[in-house]
């Protein structure tokens, strides 16, 4: 990019939201209910994308698209299926510019580079699948029944810990009612054992997934490996 004229800020590493283990059960802390709610909490790691290097006017902003992306007329869109099922995700766009030649120093080739996206969308939707499971499992339905009744005991109305999340809660945010609500919920979760019961039965899932699909699983994590060492080679030479 800077031999094209552009800096590049890259966007920090940051799981896709359905994936996003710091918040895959909605848990809260007693700490965090008290200070936001049900706020999603800072980015512990402080991180944040630089979009300083992007122009601000219309035609620095194609020449700079250009350059990431490379020549419109040469790209390729590939669609990206499931391994096992055959059903398709969408597809991932090949360009010409500085992101896949990134890319190729990364993983190799384009189509080593489209099989990283096919593991990992696959990956995804199977965490979102063995989660789904989980909530659907006796267990996590018995320990739902619990906290809302203790929920009730305390005189709030709610049916699930997930609801609680998606409420269209009163702005400016977190308001009163939202953090006595978090606080209660907090205490509710610890009593019905919510949150274990939730790991437990999602980590059953995921186990019974990986021995489903053991073949897949270990290509795919060598083939993680192989782009992880691929990744520290480039990041080495700087």
């Amino acid at each position: 990019m800077r031999a094209k004229g552009f800096g590049y800020g890259a966007s920090p590493p940051e799981p896709d939201t359905s994936v996003n283990l710091r918040l895959r059960y909605g848990s809260l802390s007693h700490e965090q209910a008290a200070k936001y709610g049900y706020l999603d909490p800072p980015d512990p790691t402080g991180a944040s994308q630089d979009n300083s290097t992007i122009p601000s006017d219309k035609a620095g902003q194609l020449a700079y698209t250009a350059a990431l992306d490379g020549d419109p007329s040469r790209q390729r869109t590939v669609a990206i299926k499931d391994p096992v099922s055959g059903v398709e995700y969408g597809g991932q766009t090949i360009g010409s510019g500085c992101w896949a030649e990134a890319n190729r120093q990364l993983f190799g080739t384009d189509n080593d580079y489209i099989q990283s996206v096919v593991d990992d969308q696959w990956l995804q939707a199977a965490a979102a699948s063995t989660l789904s499971q989980a909530m659907a499992s006796a267990a996590v339905i018995d320990a739902t029944k619990s906290w809302a009744a203790c929920m009730s005991a305390g005189g709030y109305s709610a049916q699930s810990p997930v609801e609680m999340k998606g409420k269209d809660w009163v702005e400016p945010r977190p308001g009163r009612t939202e953090l006595q609500t978090a606080a209660r919920d907090v205490l509710c979760r610890g009593k019905a054992h919510y949150d274990d019961v939730v790991r437990a039965a999602d980590a059953a899932a995921q186990r019974a997934f990986v021995e489903q699909h053991s073949t897949e699983v270990a290509a795919a994590r060598s083939r993680h490996a192989a782009y992880l060492a691929g990744a520290t080679k480039v990041s080495s030479a700087g």
